[in-house]
């Protein structure tokens, strides 16, 4: 039952995200033009999780302290609305060589690009209203009339008005990862992996060798930041073998980040993006009753794979197969 279960979960996001992944060569191309060479990972918000303790041996991991600057910018992406003003707000301290205004500035430019696009963009540079959208909406599967409204206001602005500003958005993404943020180091071996497993499915290719993004996610791990546990949750399909294991783990990575502080809650973009396609969603989802009720008995398998990743994280033993090694 549990790998029936699991295996029907498998794909439910990681078609939405690979097809976010750039070109193969890309990534490795913006970080050998940034101005640093990748360096450890910045400590992330101490209000994310309590002190971490010391592992009984092995890996020294640092317990989590707050970045020095003035504002929280990751909280202030999360709770966000409108990512022209935060764009606006951001994007100076970016230009300065801010990390986390980097990152996070990258992170509003690619949703908007990705979901407005999505919605919105027509052939020969038309676009659809509002009103047209929701209609669509209102009639596929695949879509809700809330998402459609969330992507508008979250998006419109920036996208009619004032994207040209700010450039392409993965440049900010090789800035950030050449600093050592380690939440832009995630994203960027997760990119890395599935622009070539895209390529090695096209042109039918052996296992490439995936040893650069292997090392920024050991890196990133070991700050502990909930959003690198959600990222490396997202890359299980190309880190690990078996179908059924893969949704166990990426689930486990998920819940573990929820636990950790992720935005995991109600309002979440996860939790709209999986209930534009699960009409069964209730107004009040959050991650983990989505996986009970989708679930069902075969949550506590995911439930205890959660504890031994945590585990795992905190004697420092994390680099085991399953964690963000295929297996063999």
């Amino acid at each position: 039952m549990i790998w029936t279960s699991l295996l029907l979960g498998a794909g439910m996001l990681v078609a939405y995200w690979q097809s976010k992944a750039p070109p193969a060569d890309d990534t490795v191309a913006r970080l050998s033009s940034a101005p640093h060479a990748v360096s450890a990972p910045k400590p992330v918000q101490a209000e994310l999780s309590p002190p971490v303790a010391q592992p009984a041996g092995g890996m020294s991991v640092e317990p989590r302290t707050t970045r020095n600057v003035a504002r929280d910018i990751s909280r202030e992406f999360r709770l966000s609305r409108n990512y022209a003003d935060y764009a606006a707000g951001i994007h100076a301290m970016a230009e300065q060589g801010d990390p986390d205004a980097q990152y996070y500035l990258f992170a509003a430019l690619d949703f908007c690009d990705r979901e407005y696009g999505a919605l919105f963009r027509l052939p020969n540079q038309r676009r659809r209203t509002l009103d047209q959208a929701l209609a669509r909406a209102a009639v596929r599967p695949t879509e809700n009339t809330r998402w459609v409204e969330r992507v508008y206001a979250t998006c419109h602005t920036l996208t009619q008005n004032q994207r040209n500003r700010y450039g392409d958005a993965r440049d900010w993404l090789a800035k950030a990862t050449a600093s050592g943020h380690s939440v832009a180091m995630a994203k960027t071996a997760n990119d890395m992996l599935a622009a070539r497993m895209v390529v090695r499915a096209a042109n039918q290719l052996e296992q490439p060798d995936n040893s650069v993004p292997r090392e920024l996610l050991a890196a990133a791990v070991e700050s502990r930041d909930p959003a690198v546990f959600w990222l490396i949750g997202e890359a299980q399909p190309l880190l690990v073998a078996e179908a059924g294991t893969v949704t166990l783990n990426q689930w486990a990575w998920w819940l573990l980040a929820c636990q950790h502080g992720y935005d995991c809650g109600a309002d979440s973009l996860l939790v709209e993006f999986s209930c534009r396609l699960d009409q069964l969603c209730q107004v009040d989802e959050t991650v983990e009753s989505y996986a009970r009720r989708y679930f069902q008995t075969d949550y506590a398998a995911i439930a205890a794979r959660t504890a031994e990743l945590a585990a795992a994280i905190d004697s420092g033993s994390w680099a085991q197969p399953g964690l963000i090694e295929r297996r063999p």
